[in-house]
């Protein structure tokens, strides 16, 4: 893929090399393993895993469950702040290579992905817009179908 930034790449360097589409690799595994890849790439962040409900570290990670039956949909947000004080150069890559992945890997169709970039050719990704994008991807979305969401930016 495109140069993106540290923390998506390893991500996806992660997911790509233990096919995590068929379940192989637990929440806690991917999260060593890119610590052990962000390393290599000479960072010393470590990735973290934050969430609403209790999850289980230990249980296969899917971006797919095995249990969903409806459609695939997708909020992807990239600001590179161009032109802005700690501006980035690599959100709207991690916004593309997260589609690619998305859609090579589990079969998520562009046309079921709220993008949000601030590269003119995207909605903008204001507040007001990102809030309207998890209202609508709410609105949208029933029992049975996947949502995912990222983010790259500040």
């Amino acid at each position: 893929g495109r140069a993106g930034g540290a923390c998506t790449s390893a991500l996806l360097q992660v997911l790509y090399n233990n096919g995590v589409a068929a379940g192989e690799l637990s929440w806690v595994q991917c999260l060593r393993q890119m610590r052990t890849a962000l390393n290599g790439m000479g960072f010393d962040q470590v990735p973290q895993l934050t969430s609403s409900r209790l999850i289980d570290v230990n249980t296969p990670m899917a971006i797919v469950p095995p249990t969903a039956t409806g459609r695939k949909r997708a909020v992807l947000i990239g600001i590179n702040y161009t032109g802005q004080q700690g501006q980035l150069s690599g959100c709207h890559n991690d916004v593309k290579n997260i589609i690619k992945f998305l859609t090579k890997v589990h079969g998520f169709n562009e046309t079921e992905m709220l993008i949000l970039m601030d590269d003119g050719q995207h909605h903008s990704p204001t507040k007001k817009n990102i809030e309207d994008a998890f209202t609508r991807i709410t609105q949208y979305s029933q029992a049975g179908d996947v949502v995912f969401v990222h983010y790259s930016g500040h």
